[in-house]
């Protein structure tokens, strides 16, 4: 770990040195395809985390949260309306880092199956420790918006796109497949296994 000084408090004051492959952080931006705001200049962490942070609240993803809500309310119910709702998207600059690096990527939109929520519900319940807690479920859409770091799993048998994102002092990861944006699971993600070699680390 490497310190960074005179960032705001806000902001993390140790980050993951990341040298596989090791982008500027205008690159932490622009693979999420994200527009900078005015106020927000791509000169440094502090201005990325700004704009994603505003990206976080825009129509769409409050559309995102809402339909997300309604599903996981009808699945605790019982009463399963559809078999799937989409709650993100995969950006064109992702996908182009997945095709450099020989994966396939064919999805446009990132979606939750009801079978992959009940995974998802269960190990929250029965996996202590292991899985998400399930009041993480209903902000899914918002953690794929603004992770706290973005890897791309190259291990032959997976080639998946896995989103970290940090509460209450720890991380979690959501582990997204990019051949048709099904959210594959959920759980603990040790900072530690950024260093696995498999991972390509974008930010």
């Amino acid at each position: 770990y490497h310190t960074i000084p005179h960032f705001s408090t806000h902001l993390p004051k140790t980050v993951f040195n990341m040298t596989r492959p090791k982008y500027p952080i205008k690159r932490y931006v622009e693979v999420l395809g994200i527009k900078m705001p005015k106020q927000a200049k791509p000169n440094g962490i502090k201005s990325a985390a700004i704009a994603l942070g505003a990206m976080g609240y825009n129509g769409g993803m409050k559309k995102f949260q809402d339909e997300l809500q309604a599903f996981l309310n009808d699945v605790n119910k019982g009463s399963i309306k559809k078999d799937k709702v989409e709650i993100g998207t995969i950006s064109d600059n992702i996908k182009k880092y997945l095709l450099e690096n020989k994966v396939k990527a064919e999805a446009q939109t990132i979606f939750l199956s009801v079978r992959r929520l009940k995974h998802i519900l269960r190990d929250s319940k029965q996996k202590a420790g292991k899985g998400i807690p399930e009041k993480h479920i209903s902000k899914l859409a918002v953690y794929l918006m603004n992770p706290t770091h973005l890897i791309i799993d190259l291990h032959p048998k997976h080639k998946n796109i896995v989103y970290v994102y940090e509460e209450d002092n720890r991380h979690y990861k959501i582990v997204v497949s990019p051949i048709n944006g099904e959210i594959i699971t959920c759980g603990i993600f040790n900072l530690e296994n950024m260093n696995m070699k498999e991972y390509a680390v974008i930010f």
